[in-house]
């Protein structure tokens, strides 16, 4: 879903959306915070293992923000 997102976001710059990049690369690690709080919001998958008919039992988090986006590291 993430890679959708960065697509269907660059589609609506439109024309612009060089600038926007070209900003936020310019803003340099403190300027992508905003961003940082949607990658959260979209990243992680919840993985469940079915251990019966209808049983569901947590096996972990998948915690991966797509295959596109970089993961900062503070």
């Amino acid at each position: 879903m993430n890679t959708f997102l960065f697509y269907q976001a660059l589609a609506y710059m439109g024309r612009s959306a060089g600038e926007w990049v070209s900003t936020l690369e310019r803003a340099g690690p403190g300027g992508a915070g905003a961003f940082r709080g949607l990658g959260g919001a979209l990243g992680g998958i919840a993985v469940e293992v079915e251990t019966g008919p209808g049983e569901w039992r947590k096996a972990g988090v998948w915690d991966e923000v797509g295959p596109i986006a970089l993961e900062a590291s503070d």
